[in-house]
């Protein structure tokens, strides 16, 4: 395609870019097109305000599975610098306000059509462009899609046998009620022992009068050691901020600590088990 071809395609088209989504990335690249590039764009999310994953996991409980200093946007120092973590591991609540901080900061949500999902996207070969619908009627063309889905905005309601049977509440840790549940005096069973689970587990053990686990395949989990963070700790880290996005950028996991250079094969369980407890 021409160049002139290219420009007459873009002019035609409603917008630079549609993104989907308004966690992390979505609400990042709505940042970078739009205020650093100066593009159009247009954003849908199907939750009510920004948020992505931390909208909708709202269960007692809710971690991070990285420590704080790096679960944040490094591209802009200021907000670094300006932005004090209260603890080791991100909690919902805490992480949905920073969310909420960066949105208002670079003014994110005159993007974001909210309580919209985009129910078809289809390039069209003859004008080059994405063709997006919605769920409420949209109709729009761009020249790019985003997709800022993750891998958690779909939930996994698995069937059980007799399911209808039961007159309790039933809730999915991915499609959390946004005022909460009150488990005082009640009995809880728990589905389910990933990440997710054990945290709901040791969040409502607590609370309730009666829990059952009910697990299929057992998990290996170590204790989090969270903690708040002091603010001599804080500052040590926003000191040292260049160095810690170095490290981040050049791992192979991007968790801010430095992962084992040792290959696990071959290794006996002695010499498999310092590298273990070492980390």
């Amino acid at each position: 395609m021409s160049n002139q071809d290219n420009q007459s395609t873009l002019v035609k088209a409603d917008f630079d870019a549609v993104i989907v989504g308004a966690g992390f990335g979505g609400m990042y690249m709505t940042h970078k097109l739009r205020n650093q590039q100066g593009l159009r764009v247009q954003c849908y999310d199907n939750g009510s305000d920004v948020g992505g994953t931390w909208y909708w996991n709202r269960y007692p409980g809710a971690l991070s599975d990285t420590e704080s200093f790096v679960y944040c946007l490094s591209f802009d120092k200021q907000l670094l610098e300006d932005w004090t973590w209260k603890n080791r591991y991100v909690t919902q609540p805490e992480i949905f306000e920073y969310l909420n901080h960066f949105a208002d900061r670079f003014d994110i949500r005159k993007s974001y059509q909210f309580n919209t999902k985009v129910t078809k996207a289809v390039f069209n070969e003859s004008t080059n462009l994405w063709d997006v619908e919605t769920d409420k009627g949209d109709k729009v063309t761009a020249q790019h899609l985003i997709t800022g889905l993750g891998l958690l905005s779909a939930t996994n309601v698995p069937k059980f046998d007799k399911q209808e049977a039961f007159k309790g509440e039933v809730y999915h840790t991915g499609n959390w009620p946004r005022q909460g549940v009150d488990f005082s005096g009640k009995r809880v069973g728990v589905i389910g022992t990933g990440s997710t689970g054990i945290q709901v587990i040791t969040a409502l053990a607590p609370k309730v009068k009666h829990l059952t686990v009910f697990q299929r395949s057992p998990q290996y989990s170590v204790p989090v050691r969270n903690h708040p963070l002091t603010e001599e700790a804080s500052k040590k880290v926003k000191a040292n901020y260049d160095a810690m996005w170095k490290q981040v950028f050049q791992s192979n996991v991007a968790f801010g600590f430095e992962e084992s250079t040792v290959p696990a094969a071959g290794l006996s369980e002695e010499e498999t088990n310092k590298v273990f407890e070492a980390a």
